[in-house]
């Protein structure tokens, strides 16, 4: 199944993806399960993230589409 997956798909790619989703969803679960708080310069990384696997997904024309 994974061999099948990166035929398709660049390993950075993949990879740069599902770290920064872990990351994002970390700090989320931090927030809700333990009543911690972000900053604003947390918000803006977060969101710094967000916009970095968006360009490299979709405007990059680094990933298989």
């Amino acid at each position: 199944m994974v061999l099948l997956t990166l035929q398709d798909l660049p390993i950075g790619v993949v990879y740069g993806t599902w770290a920064a989703l872990g990351i994002v969803g970390v700090a989320a679960i931090g927030v809700v399960v333990f009543g911690e708080q972000i900053g604003l310069p947390g918000v803006v990384g977060i969101l710094l993230i967000i916009a970095g696997v968006y360009f490299v997904n979709v405007v990059s024309g680094m990933s298989a589409h």
